[in-house]
């Protein structure tokens, strides 16, 4: 398909070719089967769930934090520059027109305010849905050797799922096939309460005498912004920094997630977050965002508005010298967009003969050695007398 083919196009591409294969026609013949519409009386099984697939996946859908004072407040300027016009009324050369109109608008706004009442509680509903702190369906602990109990030995050299982890990690390269040895020995191994039964996290847990205190590391897997309502108490003004590596809304990246939101769906989207972020922040914390080129622009505008009191300080990041494409200038960098406290020299400085610094200005990647690109490598020879460069 070329390039800018419409969903509807593809779709259809799609079905010939499913509906054509002679495995689908032998195996999963009721994917031909009508599933019809009034407007597509002729569609099949699997029209049906490749549209419902690609409209969750390609539309944007965002709950309005107050739909019926934003509908009131375009009905009320819908009533005043398009229904009852200034101009009509000073020109009116009989009051019984004004009041005929008057009527009209409050028939209008009395029919208009019952549908705004009724499309707010709906769309109130869901947002009160939407906002209700979600429940934490599962919380499991990572922890070395070294602080199991004795008396769990015994259930971890039995668990054959913690041994076949440890294993693919490479964290048994030497493993002699004694598994108790081998905890005695290597206490830094890391036990994954995943792996095992409720009651073993219980009786690990029962045995830590404050687990807030303990705990050194959080992860948290969910949905970014129920998880930041979900920290927030616990964290507010307590974070040294924040790292964000939002979408990039360009559906050319291959990540998992969906990627192709509208500018104002994507605003929406980062502004709801960058808030509660800000609020964990201590005084003198700093933020990264990184971003490339087709956000920048609204991202650094979003943390101009939400971090009041801040520097907003772009870097570019060089990451791909060959470029990303390939007419007029070719693209090779992103961008890291740090909000700083105004006032605040928060960035520590390194040597600047530091061996970290050396690196950081050496190429690495693809075609970075001689052996791969003979043709781009140059001696320089340097004089020891004269320090002249010659090559």
């Amino acid at each position: 398909m070329k390039k800018g083919t419409k969903q509807d196009a593809l779709v259809q591409s799609a079905i010939s070719k499913i509906l054509a294969d002679k495995t689908v026609q032998q195996h999963w013949v009721d994917l031909a089967k009508r599933a019809p519409t009034e407007k597509n009386p002729s569609r099949t099984e699997l029209e049906r769930h490749l549209t419902t697939y690609t409209q969750r996946n390609t539309a944007d859908y965002f709950i309005h934090k107050d739909l019926g004072g934003f509908l009131t407040n375009e009905l009320d300027f819908y009533i005043k520059n398009e229904v009852m016009n200034l101009d009509n009324v000073q020109n009116a050369e009989v009051f019984a027109n004004i009041e005929k109109q008057l009527r009209m608008i409050q028939c209008l706004r009395a029919v208009a305010l019952e549908l705004i009442t009724f499309l707010a509680q709906i769309e109130n509903f869901q947002k009160k849905l939407w906002t209700k702190k979600k429940f934490v369906v599962e919380t499991n602990y990572i922890f070395t050797v070294d602080k199991l109990p004795e008396e769990l030995y015994s259930i971890v050299i039995k668990n054959d799922a913690q041994w076949e982890q440890w294993k693919q990690l490479g964290f048994l390269s030497d493993f002699s096939g004694d598994r108790e040895k081998t905890l005695k020995e290597k206490q830094g191994l890391i036990v994954d309460t995943s792996l095992f039964d409720s009651k073993f996290k219980e009786k690990f847990i029962n045995n830590i005498a404050d687990v807030d205190t303990n705990v050194s590391a959080y992860l948290y897997s969910g949905d970014n912004y129920q998880v930041l309502n979900l920290i927030k108490i616990k964290y507010n003004n307590k974070v040294d920094g924040i790292y964000i590596d939002p979408p990039y809304n360009t559906n050319a990246s291959e990540i998992l997630y969906k990627n192709g939101y509208k500018d104002s769906s994507w605003c929406s989207l980062m502004s709801s977050r960058l808030e509660i972020s800000k609020s964990l922040l201590k005084e003198n914390a700093a933020t990264c965002t990184t971003i490339d080129e087709y956000e920048v622009a609204n991202l650094e505008l979003l943390l101009k508005e939400t971090f009041t009191g801040y520097q907003i300080r772009p870097v570019v990041i060089e990451y791909n010298h060959r470029g990303r494409v390939k007419s007029n200038f070719a693209i090779t960098h992103e961008y890291a967009l740090w909000t700083l406290p105004e006032n605040k020299d928060v960035i520590s400085r390194q040597v600047e003969i530091s061996e970290e610094i050396r690196r950081n200005l050496r190429r690495t990647g693809s075609g970075s050695t001689r052996a791969e690109s003979e043709s781009q490598f140059y001696g320089i020879e340097v004089d020891n007398n004269t320090s002249r460069l010659s090559m």
